[in-house]
């Protein structure tokens, strides 16, 4: 069941970090709950991500395997987007050493990489960690204003 914005348990257990709950419907429910999206198109991935708690997002993955973390919202982000804008590092490091180079150079509704958000949120050892699976392009992607991280970086 969801309640007016579309949330399941689920989704609510991942707002809250509550890590057994978690547990508990993925082995009721199993996999099939986790492609339910809350309204925005957001994932329990997305909003795992957005609530720094590492535990759920390791089991989410676990248990819906590594095609969740491309999957975007309805402004075309995905977890590693959410974690880099909100500033949970630990799970954006953790995103991007499961989808490596191809998860960060995806773009999101406005061009933007999850590397223009930690530039903007001055998340310098998240930037260096991008660079490093990125390589230097990462900061020559621009944005739908062709900006690159650095421009938004210097804001």
């Amino acid at each position: 069941e969801k309640d007016e914005l579309e949330w399941t348990i689920l989704h609510v257990a991942c707002f809250y970090g509550n890590t057994e709950l978690v547990e508990f419907i993925l082995q009721q429910a199993g996999s099939r709950i986790l492609s339910e999206k809350v309204a925005g198109g957001g994932t329990a991935l997305h909003i795992a991500c957005e609530n720094d708690n590492v535990d759920v997002v390791s089991r989410i993955l676990a248990e819906g395997g590594e095609s969740l973390l491309f999957e975007g919202d309805e402004m075309v982000q995905t977890a590693l987007h959410v974690a880099s804008r909100v500033g949970n590092c630990e799970i954006a490091e953790y995103l991007l050493t499961r989808g490596g180079k191809k998860l960060l150079m995806l773009q999101d509704a406005k061009d933007r990489t999850a590397m223009h958000y930690a530039a903007a949120g001055g998340h310098e050892q998240l930037c260096r960690s991008f660079i490093e699976c990125g390589g230097r392009g990462i900061l020559d992607m621009r944005d739908y204003k062709g900006r690159t991280c650095l421009h938004v970086a210097a804001q």
